[in-house]
Protein backbone atom coordinates (compact mmCIF):
# COMPACT_ATOMS: atom_id res chain seq x y z
CA UNK A 1 0.00 0.00 0.00
CA UNK A 2 1.61 3.39 -0.90
CA UNK A 3 2.56 5.59 1.81
CA UNK A 4 0.19 8.95 2.03
CA UNK A 5 1.90 10.63 4.37
CA UNK A 6 3.28 13.06 2.12
CA UNK A 7 -0.04 13.51 0.16
CA UNK A 8 -1.94 13.90 3.63
CA UNK A 9 0.98 16.71 4.71
CA UNK A 10 0.40 18.40 1.60
CA UNK A 11 -3.60 18.75 2.01
CA UNK A 12 -3.17 19.86 5.52
CA UNK A 13 -1.02 22.48 4.15
CA UNK A 14 -3.18 23.62 0.97
CA UNK A 15 -6.36 24.06 3.50
CA UNK A 16 -4.77 27.13 5.32
CA UNK A 17 -3.62 30.27 3.77
CA UNK A 18 -0.28 31.38 4.31
CA UNK A 19 0.39 34.13 6.83
CA UNK A 20 3.91 35.98 5.52
CA UNK A 21 6.09 37.32 7.71
CA UNK A 22 7.86 39.42 6.12
CA UNK A 23 5.70 39.75 2.68
CA UNK A 24 8.56 42.50 1.09
CA UNK A 25 10.98 39.76 0.80
CA UNK A 26 8.59 37.64 -1.51
CA UNK A 27 6.92 40.70 -3.96
CA UNK A 28 10.78 42.01 -3.89
CA UNK A 29 11.94 38.71 -5.03
CA UNK A 30 8.84 38.25 -7.40
CA UNK A 31 9.37 41.55 -9.03
CA UNK A 32 13.11 40.92 -9.45
CA UNK A 33 13.02 37.61 -11.23
CA UNK A 34 9.71 39.11 -13.35
CA UNK A 35 12.07 42.23 -14.04
CA UNK A 36 14.87 39.76 -15.64
CA UNK A 37 12.26 37.40 -17.63
CA UNK A 38 11.25 40.81 -19.02
CA UNK A 39 14.98 42.07 -20.48
CA UNK A 40 15.14 38.73 -21.37
CA UNK A 41 12.71 38.84 -23.32
CA UNK A 42 13.33 42.19 -24.54
CA UNK A 43 17.19 41.31 -25.25
CA UNK A 44 16.08 38.10 -27.05
CA UNK A 45 13.47 40.50 -29.03
CA UNK A 46 16.43 43.16 -29.78
CA UNK A 47 19.11 40.08 -31.18
CA UNK A 48 16.18 38.17 -33.62
CA UNK A 49 15.45 41.20 -34.94
CA UNK A 50 18.76 41.95 -35.42
CA UNK A 51 19.47 38.88 -36.56
CA UNK A 52 17.09 39.06 -39.19
CA UNK A 53 18.58 42.34 -40.79
CA UNK A 54 21.59 42.16 -40.89
CA UNK A 55 22.55 38.75 -41.90
CA UNK A 56 24.13 38.71 -44.22
CA UNK A 57 23.89 34.72 -44.92
CA UNK A 58 21.34 33.81 -47.40
CA UNK A 59 20.34 31.10 -46.30
CA UNK A 60 20.20 31.84 -42.51
CA UNK A 61 18.53 34.97 -43.85
CA UNK A 62 15.57 32.48 -45.72
CA UNK A 63 15.33 30.58 -42.95
CA UNK A 64 14.48 33.80 -40.72
CA UNK A 65 12.28 35.61 -42.98
CA UNK A 66 9.21 34.27 -44.35
CA UNK A 67 7.06 36.57 -46.57
CA UNK A 68 3.38 36.09 -45.89
CA UNK A 69 1.05 38.02 -48.57
CA UNK A 70 3.97 41.10 -49.33
CA UNK A 71 4.62 41.56 -45.50
CA UNK A 72 7.96 40.68 -44.26
CA UNK A 73 7.32 38.22 -40.82
CA UNK A 74 10.18 37.37 -38.33
CA UNK A 75 9.84 33.92 -37.56
CA UNK A 76 11.58 33.82 -34.68
CA UNK A 77 8.94 36.55 -33.06
CA UNK A 78 6.37 33.86 -33.87
CA UNK A 79 7.95 31.46 -31.70
CA UNK A 80 9.71 33.22 -29.24
CA UNK A 81 7.37 32.61 -26.44
CA UNK A 82 7.85 29.00 -26.81
CA UNK A 83 11.69 29.01 -26.99
CA UNK A 84 11.68 31.66 -24.30
CA UNK A 85 9.51 29.99 -21.86
CA UNK A 86 11.77 27.76 -20.01
CA UNK A 87 13.94 30.64 -19.02
CA UNK A 88 11.23 32.33 -17.78
CA UNK A 89 9.99 29.71 -16.01
CA UNK A 90 13.34 29.15 -14.33
CA UNK A 91 14.16 33.21 -13.26
CA UNK A 92 10.48 33.26 -11.82
CA UNK A 93 10.81 29.74 -10.19
CA UNK A 94 13.82 30.92 -8.41
CA UNK A 95 12.44 34.39 -7.65
CA UNK A 96 9.51 32.05 -6.00
CA UNK A 97 11.81 30.28 -4.08
CA UNK A 98 14.12 32.77 -2.80
CA UNK A 99 11.16 35.11 -1.68
CA UNK A 100 9.13 32.24 -0.15
CA UNK A 101 12.30 31.14 2.03
CA UNK A 102 13.20 35.10 2.58
CA UNK A 103 9.45 35.71 3.76
CA UNK A 104 8.81 32.50 5.62
CA UNK A 105 5.08 31.62 5.28
CA UNK A 106 3.29 30.30 8.21
CA UNK A 107 0.16 28.90 9.35
CA UNK A 108 -1.58 27.94 12.49
CA UNK A 109 -2.82 24.76 13.20
CA UNK A 110 -5.48 24.15 16.14
CA UNK A 111 -6.23 20.72 18.49
CA UNK A 112 -8.25 19.70 21.62
CA UNK A 113 -5.95 20.38 24.73
CA UNK A 114 -7.41 17.57 27.18
CA UNK A 115 -4.84 19.59 29.81
CA UNK A 116 -6.13 22.82 29.40
CA UNK A 117 -7.36 24.77 32.52
CA UNK A 118 -9.91 27.44 31.93
CA UNK A 119 -10.96 29.54 35.40
CA UNK A 120 -13.76 31.83 34.80
CA UNK A 121 -13.93 34.95 37.18
CA UNK A 122 -17.81 35.67 36.89
CA UNK A 123 -18.57 39.81 37.81
CA UNK A 124 -22.09 38.85 40.45
CA UNK A 125 -22.29 42.48 41.65
CA UNK A 126 -24.91 44.57 41.47
CA UNK A 127 -24.24 45.76 38.24
CA UNK A 128 -24.87 42.30 36.52
CA UNK A 129 -28.70 42.72 37.28
CA UNK A 130 -29.01 45.11 33.99
CA UNK A 131 -31.55 43.82 31.61
CA UNK A 132 -30.11 46.02 28.43
CA UNK A 133 -29.83 42.66 26.57
CA UNK A 134 -32.46 42.35 24.52
CA UNK A 135 -33.86 39.70 25.93
CA UNK A 136 -37.19 40.75 28.44
CA UNK A 137 -36.06 39.47 32.21
CA UNK A 138 -32.50 38.49 31.84
CA UNK A 139 -29.86 40.27 32.80
CA UNK A 140 -26.39 39.75 32.08
CA UNK A 141 -25.97 37.91 34.68
CA UNK A 142 -28.62 35.32 33.54
CA UNK A 143 -27.26 35.73 30.20
CA UNK A 144 -23.87 34.76 31.54
CA UNK A 145 -24.87 31.44 33.42
CA UNK A 146 -26.88 30.37 30.53
CA UNK A 147 -24.06 30.78 27.97
CA UNK A 148 -21.93 28.57 30.85
CA UNK A 149 -24.49 26.05 31.06
CA UNK A 150 -24.31 25.82 27.16
CA UNK A 151 -20.56 25.63 26.58
CA UNK A 152 -18.52 22.80 25.36
CA UNK A 153 -15.00 22.93 26.20
CA UNK A 154 -11.68 20.19 26.53
CA UNK A 155 -9.80 20.29 29.53
CA UNK A 156 -10.94 21.25 32.68
CA UNK A 157 -12.91 24.44 33.97
CA UNK A 158 -13.38 25.95 37.26
CA UNK A 159 -15.42 28.81 38.08
CA UNK A 160 -15.06 31.78 40.79
CA UNK A 161 -17.54 34.50 41.33
CA UNK A 162 -16.37 38.69 42.57
CA UNK A 163 -17.75 41.10 43.82
CA UNK A 164 -17.02 42.91 47.25
CA UNK A 165 -15.36 39.36 48.51
CA UNK A 166 -14.27 36.57 46.65
CA UNK A 167 -15.65 32.87 46.62
CA UNK A 168 -14.81 29.54 44.48
CA UNK A 169 -18.30 28.08 43.28
CA UNK A 170 -16.75 24.95 40.91
CA UNK A 171 -13.24 24.06 41.12
CA UNK A 172 -11.45 22.65 37.78
CA UNK A 173 -13.31 20.10 37.00
CA UNK A 174 -13.92 18.05 33.73
CA UNK A 175 -17.02 18.57 31.96
CA UNK A 176 -18.64 14.68 32.33
CA UNK A 177 -18.09 15.35 36.52
CA UNK A 178 -18.96 19.31 35.88
CA UNK A 179 -22.66 19.98 38.21
CA UNK A 180 -22.63 23.58 37.81
CA UNK A 181 -24.53 25.10 40.54
CA UNK A 182 -27.27 28.09 40.14
CA UNK A 183 -24.95 31.14 39.93
CA UNK A 184 -27.95 33.63 40.02
CA UNK A 185 -28.16 32.90 43.29
CA UNK A 186 -25.62 35.27 44.62
CA UNK A 187 -22.75 33.41 47.64
CA UNK A 188 -20.31 36.69 47.74
CA UNK A 189 -21.63 40.23 48.46
CA UNK A 190 -23.60 41.67 45.63
CA UNK A 191 -22.21 45.02 46.24
CA UNK A 192 -19.26 46.69 44.66
CA UNK A 193 -16.70 44.60 42.65
CA UNK A 194 -12.68 44.29 43.55
CA UNK A 195 -11.58 43.05 39.90
CA UNK A 196 -8.13 42.95 40.51
CA UNK A 197 -7.98 41.24 43.99
CA UNK A 198 -10.71 38.23 42.58
CA UNK A 199 -8.46 38.35 39.35
CA UNK A 200 -5.19 37.64 41.37
CA UNK A 201 -7.27 34.80 43.52
CA UNK A 202 -8.11 33.18 40.01
CA UNK A 203 -4.22 33.56 38.90
CA UNK A 204 -3.38 31.56 41.82
CA UNK A 205 -5.81 28.47 41.41
CA UNK A 206 -4.26 27.38 37.90
CA UNK A 207 -1.15 24.84 38.30
CA UNK A 208 1.92 26.80 37.65
CA UNK A 209 5.66 26.16 37.20
CA UNK A 210 8.25 28.20 38.56
CA UNK A 211 10.47 29.84 35.92
CA UNK A 212 14.68 30.60 36.50
CA UNK A 213 13.82 33.92 37.80
CA UNK A 214 11.77 32.41 40.28
CA UNK A 215 8.45 34.16 39.11
CA UNK A 216 5.52 31.50 38.06
CA UNK A 217 4.30 30.68 34.84
CA UNK A 218 0.45 29.29 34.77
CA UNK A 219 -1.17 26.75 33.14
CA UNK A 220 -4.25 28.29 31.90
CA UNK A 221 -6.56 30.38 31.10
CA UNK A 222 -8.41 33.09 33.17
CA UNK A 223 -12.05 34.40 31.40
CA UNK A 224 -13.24 37.38 32.90
CA UNK A 225 -17.11 37.85 32.45
CA UNK A 226 -18.04 41.01 33.14
CA UNK A 227 -19.34 44.40 32.63
CA UNK A 228 -16.58 46.54 33.66
CA UNK A 229 -18.31 48.78 36.42
CA UNK A 230 -16.12 47.69 39.54
CA UNK A 231 -13.87 49.65 41.70
CA UNK A 232 -10.46 48.70 40.70
CA UNK A 233 -8.52 50.46 38.51
CA UNK A 234 -7.09 50.53 34.53
CA UNK A 235 -3.50 50.82 36.14
CA UNK A 236 -4.31 48.14 38.63
CA UNK A 237 -5.36 45.89 35.83
CA UNK A 238 -2.50 46.74 33.58
CA UNK A 239 0.10 45.55 36.07
CA UNK A 240 -1.31 42.43 37.66
CA UNK A 241 -1.25 41.32 34.08
CA UNK A 242 2.64 42.29 33.54
CA UNK A 243 3.12 40.47 36.57
CA UNK A 244 2.14 37.48 35.61
CA UNK A 245 2.65 35.16 32.92
CA UNK A 246 -0.67 33.69 32.31
CA UNK A 247 -3.77 34.14 29.58
CA UNK A 248 -6.65 36.65 30.13
CA UNK A 249 -9.45 37.16 28.51
CA UNK A 250 -12.07 39.60 28.90
CA UNK A 251 -15.95 39.00 27.83
CA UNK A 252 -17.45 42.88 28.38
CA UNK A 253 -21.43 42.13 28.67
CA UNK A 254 -24.13 45.18 28.32
CA UNK A 255 -24.34 48.07 26.48
CA UNK A 256 -23.20 51.59 27.36
CA UNK A 257 -27.02 52.82 28.15
CA UNK A 258 -27.22 50.30 30.57
CA UNK A 259 -28.82 50.78 33.94
CA UNK A 260 -30.50 49.06 37.08
CA UNK A 261 -32.46 49.81 39.83
CA UNK A 262 -30.88 49.58 43.60
CA UNK A 263 -33.31 50.30 46.75
CA UNK A 264 -35.75 52.56 44.51
CA UNK A 265 -33.36 54.47 42.59
CA UNK A 266 -31.65 53.89 38.61
CA UNK A 267 -28.15 53.51 38.82
CA UNK A 268 -25.99 53.85 35.56
CA UNK A 269 -24.39 50.86 34.51
CA UNK A 270 -22.45 51.30 31.66
CA UNK A 271 -20.09 48.66 30.31
CA UNK A 272 -16.67 50.05 30.70
CA UNK A 273 -14.32 48.18 28.30
CA UNK A 274 -11.60 50.83 28.34
CA UNK A 275 -10.58 49.05 31.61
CA UNK A 276 -8.72 46.36 29.63
CA UNK A 277 -6.90 48.66 27.47
CA UNK A 278 -4.11 46.32 28.34
CA UNK A 279 -5.43 43.22 26.92
CA UNK A 280 -5.73 44.31 23.37
CA UNK A 281 -7.40 41.93 21.48
CA UNK A 282 -8.20 39.42 24.13
CA UNK A 283 -11.78 41.76 24.60
CA UNK A 284 -14.86 41.24 23.25
CA UNK A 285 -18.22 43.24 23.98
CA UNK A 286 -21.46 41.09 24.11
CA UNK A 287 -24.50 43.17 23.74
CA UNK A 288 -26.81 40.96 23.41
CA UNK A 289 -28.11 37.45 25.20
CA UNK A 290 -27.00 35.65 21.99
CA UNK A 291 -23.75 37.47 21.95
CA UNK A 292 -22.92 36.48 25.45
CA UNK A 293 -23.41 32.73 24.89
CA UNK A 294 -21.20 32.71 21.45
CA UNK A 295 -18.65 34.57 23.39
CA UNK A 296 -18.69 32.68 26.23
CA UNK A 297 -18.25 29.31 23.93
CA UNK A 298 -15.83 30.42 21.55
CA UNK A 299 -13.70 31.94 24.08
CA UNK A 300 -13.59 29.15 26.36
CA UNK A 301 -12.98 26.14 23.67
CA UNK A 302 -10.32 28.66 22.09
CA UNK A 303 -8.90 28.66 25.64
CA UNK A 304 -8.91 24.61 25.27
CA UNK A 305 -7.15 24.26 22.56
CA UNK A 306 -3.06 23.85 21.47
CA UNK A 307 -1.86 26.23 18.56
CA UNK A 308 0.82 25.87 16.70
CA UNK A 309 2.32 27.22 14.15
CA UNK A 310 3.74 25.11 10.84
CA UNK A 311 6.08 26.11 7.71
CA UNK A 312 3.89 26.69 4.57
CA UNK A 313 6.07 25.33 2.08
CA UNK A 314 3.93 25.17 -1.15
CA UNK A 315 5.35 28.04 -2.61
CA UNK A 316 8.96 26.31 -2.27
CA UNK A 317 7.47 23.82 -3.84
CA UNK A 318 6.30 25.79 -6.96
CA UNK A 319 9.21 27.14 -7.00
CA UNK A 320 11.15 24.44 -7.61
CA UNK A 321 8.67 23.28 -10.05
CA UNK A 322 9.24 26.08 -11.87
CA UNK A 323 12.63 26.04 -11.51
CA UNK A 324 13.17 22.38 -12.46
CA UNK A 325 11.01 22.48 -15.40
CA UNK A 326 12.62 25.44 -16.84
CA UNK A 327 16.35 23.84 -16.63
CA UNK A 328 14.81 20.71 -17.80
CA UNK A 329 12.91 22.51 -21.02
CA UNK A 330 15.90 24.97 -21.80
CA UNK A 331 18.37 21.68 -21.70
CA UNK A 332 16.23 19.48 -23.99
CA UNK A 333 15.75 22.78 -26.55
CA UNK A 334 19.37 22.78 -26.10
CA UNK A 335 19.78 18.98 -26.70
CA UNK A 336 17.05 18.94 -29.98
CA UNK A 337 19.22 22.55 -31.46
CA UNK A 338 16.05 24.61 -30.95
CA UNK A 339 17.51 27.27 -29.03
Amino acid sequence: MPDLTAAQQLFEQVQHLPSIETPAALVGSLAVASGAAAMTWRRHGQSSEAFAVHSTNPALLEETIVAVGGNVVDANRATRPRRLAGGLMSLIGLGLLVGAYAANPTYETSAADSAANTIVLLDTSSSMDTQDLGQPNVSRLQAAVDGLEATTFNGKLGVVEFAATTKTRVPLTEQKDLDMPDLTKRSVDPNGGKLAEALQDSIDLLPGQVKKDKSISRNGTVTVITDGTVESTKQEIKELVADNDVDIRVIVTGTPEGTYNQAGQTVNSGIQPELFGSLGDNVTIAATAEDVSDAIQETIKDSSTTKQEQDWQILDGIGVLMLAAGIARVNWQMATKKV
